[in-house]
């Protein structure tokens, strides 16, 4: 309950940064807080009066925290889940506290880089001319471009988690019909791709625009859907007569 380092494994004392368990149990506690630097996911600097332990010895309370570790001797980095738990007398008076740290570098640079990857293809979305709207799969908005902010007149603040139906309403330009939203007919049927004639976007503000799209099926490495995404721009009179009389040869 005073806070001294009573056990140890070999783990344990490679990841503060020393050599053996021995070394590590005998190192006075500040010694030991001055080889690195702990940091929130967050960037925020961390005092070791924020980790799960102190917190378990103080309130009798488990707790768990993902921090990053700034070793200062060999500027290296690594992540890790610090998970603190109390162990109690018999009148709830805390005795000792068991602390079990997990070494999660590698998931966490995983992660960067697939947000990293992620930022990039947003990037490259945003600059494209044609219009993007991309849906998780339940159909509801994640993303839209500029170009798909401008034809649908939703901003892309507003948009995402709202279904898809509700920015993107089309219909038939000869019936008037209401044409069922194609990126719920894909989730449904779970079709590859699906491109149709020429439609008309019901804008935001109820003005009408003549359109073509296609939509894709978004599938992981297990061939589980994760979304769709789906691409369409705006057609001039002159681009829309010269299809009509394609169709008619």
């Amino acid at each position: 309950s005073t806070g001294k380092l009573i056990f140890a494994n070999e783990a344990a004392a490679r990841m503060t940064g020393y050599d053996s368990v021995k070394e590590f149990l005998s190192a006075p506690p500040q010694h030991i807080q001055q080889r690195f630097e702990l940091f929130a996911e967050s960037g925020a600097p961390l005092t070791f009066a924020d980790l799960p332990g102190r917190q378990a010895l103080a309130h009798g309370i488990s707790g768990q925290l993902i921090s990053r570790v700034h070793y200062l001797d060999t500027d290296a980095e690594r992540w890790s889940i610090i998970q603190s738990t109390p162990v109690l007398d018999d009148k709830g008076q805390v005795q000792m506290v068991i602390n079990i740290f997990r070494d999660i570098t590698d998931l966490k640079n995983a992660q960067l880089e697939l947000q990293n990857q992620q930022a990039y293809l947003l990037t490259i979305l945003a600059t494209i001319i044609s219009a993007v709207i991309t849906t998780d799969k339940e159909g509801k908005v994640e993303f839209m471009n500029p170009a798909a902010e401008r034809l649908t007149g939703w901003d892309k603040t507003r948009a995402p988690g709202k279904p898809v139906s509700d920015i993107f309403r089309i219909v038939s330009e000869g019936t008037r019909r209401t044409i069922e939203n194609p990126v719920e007919s894909l989730l449904r049927e779970e079709a590859v791709t699906d491109k149709v004639d020429p439609v008309l976007l019901i804008q935001h503000d109820g003005n009408e625009l003549l359109i073509e799209y296609t939509v894709t099926m978004l599938k992981d490495p297990n061939n589980q859907v994760t979304g769709v995404v789906f691409v369409f721009r705006a057609l001039s009179p002159r681009r829309h007569a010269q299809q009509d009389r394609l169709q008619l040869t």
